[in-house]
């Protein structure tokens, strides 16, 4: 099975941190990537100090976020006004707009974008939780 990058959200990262999972969700990739600046508190420091040495998580630095959502408005609209697209709710045009620069990201590190709290990906989370469970004698 071909082993791939993920990407998560600093959010997802708290996440997985804060339920001790983090390590598990770390094996199942090749990297793991989470975009800089974090806050970063005692626990995920141990974590990510951790990960980082064995080359698991690799935090990285993009500044052209704004400029990405930018674009990204600016191609909805021509499409909009020019009748190739329907326009979307305020709901949907914020929300693409918001993940706009997690899929350039993406591409840019050939990862998949991951949100282990949200569905499909609670199951993983639950899966994780298990294997992080001591065992029982």
């Amino acid at each position: 099975m071909e082993r791939r990058n993920a990407l998560i959200t600093e959010e997802a990262l708290y996440s997985l941190a804060e339920r001790e999972t983090l390590p598990k969700f770390a094996e199942r990739y090749d990297k793991v990537f989470v975009q800089y600046p974090l806050r970063v508190n005692e626990s995920l420091n141990h974590q990510l100090a951790q990960l980082q040495s064995e080359g698991k998580i690799v935090i990285v630095y993009f500044g052209d976020a704004l400029e990405i959502k930018k674009d990204y408005m600016r191609a909805v609209d021509d499409a909009v006004q020019s009748g190739h697209l329907e326009a979307p709710s305020p709901a949907e045009y914020f929300m693409e707009t918001e993940l706009a620069p997690l899929l350039a990201w993406s591409a840019r590190l050939n990862a998949d974008i991951v949100f282990p709290e949200r569905s499909p990906y609670t199951e993983l989370r639950e899966e994780l939780e298990k294997e992080s469970e001591p065992a029982h004698a």
